[in-house]
C-alpha cells in the first residue's frame, strides 16, 4: 500500500471567481466616451454601485496615435489612493476599426482587452495573473448549475423556500435579469491652476510599457 499520509489532498484554498472582482473592461470604457475627455470620472452604476467607489482618470495621448496612457486613481480617499499607469493600445482590425487593449502591468505582460482587481486588493491584472476562475467551473454539476440551465425548477424551488434557490437568486438574480456590468463616464475637469503640477506628478508613475515599445508591437 502507500506511505505514510498517502491518499490525503492537501486543503487548497478556493480560487477567486471573475464574478467577484471590479471589470477593467476597456471596450466597455471606450464605448462609454472614455476617449471624449482628457480627464473624467468613472462611476459603476449596476450591478456594482454600492461596493465599488468611482475611479478618476486621466489620459496622456504619446508619439504613437494609437498609443495613450491611462491613469486611474480611486476616489474613496483611502490609503491606495495614487494613480495607477496603464498603457493601452488600439489595434486595427480585418474590418476596419480599433479594438483596444491594456498591458498587463502584473507578470505575464501581455496584451488583453479586460482587466481585473479582486476583493480586497488594489492591484490590476488580468485572469491569468490573478489565478481567477469562473462561478460556472466551481460550481459544474451542482444544483446553482442545474438552476441556471433551468428557469421554472429555480422559481418552484424559490418559492417553497429552497435555501440553494435564494443563494442563487442573491448572487445572479432571476433569469432575464440584466448582469452586465453599467458604467457612466462623466468629465473631471481639471484646474489650470494645477494642470502643471498634475502633469509633472503624473511623470512619478512609469507606464508598464513605453510608446516605442508599443509601436513595435503594432508591426508584428
Amino acid at each position: 500500500m502507500g506511505g505514510l499520509g498517502s491518499g490525503r489532498w492537501r486543503r487548497t484554498r478556493r480560487k477567486v471567481r471573475v464574478e467577484e472582482c471590479t471589470v477593467y473592461d476597456l471596450d466597455e470604457w471606450v464605448s462609454a466616451g472614455l476617449f471624449d475627455y482628457r480627464s473624467g470620472r468613472i462611476d459603476w452604476v449596476f450591478p456594482l454601485s454600492e461596493t465599488t467607489p468611482p475611479i478618476a482618470y486621466m489620459i496622456r495621448p504619446t508619439d504613437v496615435p494609437a498609443c495613450r496612457y491611462l491613469y486611474l486613481r480611486p476616489l474613496d480617499g483611502g490609503e491606495e489612493s495614487k494613480w495607477k499607469p496603464i498603457t493601452v493600445l488600439g489595434k486595427p482590425q480585418r474590418l476596419g476599426g480599433l479594438r483596444w487593449y491594456s498591458f498587463c502591468p502584473r507578470v505575464c505582460r501581455r496584451w488583453v482587452r479586460i482587466l481585473y482587481r479582486p476583493p480586497s486588493m488594489m492591484s490590476l491584472g488580468c485572469r491569468l495573473c490573478h489565478e481567477l476562475t469562473y462561478q460556472s467551473t466551481q460550481e459544474h454539476g451542482s444544483r446553482l448549475a442545474l438552476f441556471r440551465r433551468n428557469p421554472l425548477l429555480l422559481g418552484a424551488e424559490f418559492m417553497a423556500g429552497s435555501v440553494y434557490a435564494l443563494s442563487h437568486v442573491l448572487s445572479e438574480g432571476f433569469p432575464g435579469q440584466p448582469r452586465n456590468t453599467i458604467i457612466k463616464i462623466t468629465e473631471l475637469p481639471v484646474d489650470p491652476a494645477t494642470e502643471g503640477l498634475m502633469d509633472w506628478e503624473l511623470r512619478e508613475y512609469v507606464p508598464p510599457r513605453s510608446a516605442r515599445e508599443c509601436a513595435k508591437d503594432l508591426q508584428l
